[in-house]
């Protein structure tokens, strides 16, 4: 995987996916990278990766969504993965679909897997898709909404269960007979990605904010123990941190708020824990640690509302709303959220 600093691309796993994942063919040589990758809590099961634009509204794009069989359905006598997962990640991609648009998408292919009815309405077709050169029949959805004046096959989606994986693709302005699948290599060689996030282990104010306003995912936490104890910090509880289980997330949050207090962490009721998140989310943004656009997300989504909405952060707000206008050009709006965040910092 290619790791650059200010990526605007997704931060690295910090653990490699147990399934495999799949991409375009060597035959695609456009711009890879990775464009998500969840649950932060625990093994990572589903992965998606974008090749071309990331942005589909601006043109030739193919997004590949791998994930995990969380749960297997049996058709025609063979188990393979439930496709629910995917085809909701897949769906909320693409750009303009409202929420009845995907409830219909949903609800059809549901029926249509169920119950196939060759004379109901047909917003699933299929399509022979490659992968590691072998034809799959993959399940398409093209929405009716899409502007044929994008020119090429316009947007599209399709999905399909391969015995160990389910597999989504959102496509844009390409043809789905030049899209070839393979299995990649885990580590992703030729995929950008931006440096593996690390919860800062100086800044404890920050921290404590981070861990009452957004509930610091477990994995961070097990990564701050270690780089505070490598840091120089040595108190019982980080050691504790470093070693609890995953899959114990009560227990490690335990550890890690003990950890807070023993390195003299400040305490923080609501409204303060709020107003130090704003800082650090701002501080973030002007340091490059996030984008603009995405610490402004989190100031308006996590600490506006609890805070009353103050005047300062309604700018914040509004920018936010800026995000999703099909009129606002994306370069200007995280110029003037990063204006922004300057603004506040300066004046407190």
């Amino acid at each position: 995987m290619v790791i650059r600093d200010g990526s605007r691309y997704s931060h690295a796993m910090p653990t490699r996916p147990r399934h495999r994942l799949l991409g375009l063919s060597p035959s695609f040589t456009g711009a890879r990278g990775l464009s998500m990758w969840n649950p932060p809590d625990g093994p990572i099961t589903t992965v998606t990766l974008s090749h071309g634009e990331r942005d589909l509204r601006t043109g030739a794009g193919v997004s590949v969504v791998s994930a995990a069989p969380s749960a297997l359905r049996t058709r025609g006598g063979v188990a393979e993965p439930d496709l629910d997962d995917v085809v909701h990640t897949a769906l909320v991609a693409l750009p303009g679909l409202t929420g009845e648009d995907l409830d219909s998408a949903v609800a059809a292919l549901e029926d249509e897997q169920d119950d196939p009815d060759p004379h109901g309405p047909a917003l699933w077709s299929t399509v022979p898709i490659p992968v590691d050169g072998v034809p799959r029949p993959f399940r398409i959805h093209r929405p009716v909404h899409r502007d044929p004046g994008r020119g090429g096959e316009g947007l599209w989606v399709a999905v399909a269960a391969l015995p160990d994986v389910a597999v989504g693709l959102v496509a844009s302005a390409t043809d789905p007979a030049r899209v070839e699948l393979v299995t990649l290599d885990p580590d992703l060689p030729g995929y950008e990605a931006a440096p593996v996030l690390h919860p800062r282990v100086g800044d404890l104010a920050d921290t404590r904010a981070r861990l009452l306003v957004e509930g610091v995912e477990p994995v961070l936490m097990r990564y701050w123990a270690p780089d505070a104890l490598a840091a120089g910090a040595d108190t019982p509880s980080l050691h504790v941190a470093a070693t609890t289980d995953l899959r114990e997330p009560a227990a490690l949050r335990r550890s890690f708020d003990s950890a807070l207090d023993e390195l003299g962490a400040p305490r923080l009721d609501g409204t303060a824990a709020r107003w130090q998140y704003v800082r650090y989310a701002a501080r973030s943004a002007v340091e490059g640690d996030l984008q603009a656009t995405e610490a402004a997300r989190r100031i308006a989504s996590r600490a506006a509302g609890g805070l009353g909405f103050p005047a300062r952060l309604q700018p914040f707000v509004d920018a936010v709303r800026d995000t999703v206008h099909p009129g606002r050009d994306p370069e200007e709006v995280e110029a003037a959220c990063l204006r922004l965040a300057r603004n506040l910092l300066a004046t407190t």
